[in-house]
């Protein structure tokens, strides 16, 4: 195989933003393969590698700054590229809410909401732009990018624990999962939206909630997996 060029970072910081236009271009003149190493979002270290190019023997000092220029590094997060933040943003409010001091169940549904129509956009709009062609169909340039699952797990996980003695917000959960389903096109997807309907499920079990409750947890489980299998 082909030896590959590690491009390193010379500052620590978050990866804020990736220019796929100046990769994609540096790579189509040079008749190289980019291969970026972390997603937006991540936090690198001095000489930490952000990517890596084939073939080595083509990469010079200058190229490699203009690779290097492509990843802007910064001290915090920003929303730009970095969906997974954006999510963070929402359920952190959420989860705040949810706090015993304020007990607010009424904005974490709302940021719930807000979180599914999120949801649904990102899983219509595709996962495909990370890979990206020359002109004659030659792979150029693979990003790392958030995933569907990714996302599923940063707007319900850690709600979904703050929330197990309120049986109002894990059922307004499953309500947003059938909703995000419904926009859902891929069985791998609707695979991932099945597991955090058995982990409300499970939740609501450790939770402590009056067995009433959870009686309309699981029925309401059981419908929102029977529409998400339907259409598998």
């Amino acid at each position: 195989a082909t030896a590959n060029y590690p491009v390193c970072v010379t500052d620590a910081g978050y990866i804020q933003y990736i220019d796929p236009a100046i990769l994609l271009t540096l790579a189509q003149e040079n008749d190289l393969f980019i291969r970026s190493l972390h997603k937006p979002g991540s936090f690198v270290r001095p000489g930490g590698a952000v990517a890596l190019v084939w073939p080595a023997d083509r990469i010079d000092a200058q190229r490699e700054k203009l690779i290097r220029r492509a990843f802007q590094i910064g001290n915090v997060r920003t929303p730009t590229q970095d969906i997974v933040y954006a999510v963070n943003q929402l359920t952190e409010m959420a989860v705040r809410a949810m706090s015993p001091a304020i007990n607010d169940p009424f904005t974490a549904m709302t940021c719930l909401d807000h979180l599914g129509d999120g949801l649904a956009t990102f899983i219509r709009q595709g996962e495909n732009d990370t890979v990206y062609y020359d002109r004659d169909g030659a792979l150029r340039l693979v990003l790392e990018r958030a995933t569907f699952a990714d996302l599923l797990s940063a707007a319900f996980d850690m709600l979904r624990h703050a929330s197990c003695d309120n049986a109002s917000v894990l059922l307004h959960m499953l309500t947003v999962i059938d909703v995000v389903g419904q926009a859902t096109p891929t069985p791998a997807a609707r695979q991932q939206l099945l597991h955090h309907v058995g982990l409300v499920q499970a939740e609501s079990q450790a939770g402590a909630l009056i067995e009433e409750d959870r009686r309309r947890i699981a029925e309401s489980s059981e419908a929102v997996t029977m529409k998400l299998s339907s259409t598998s």
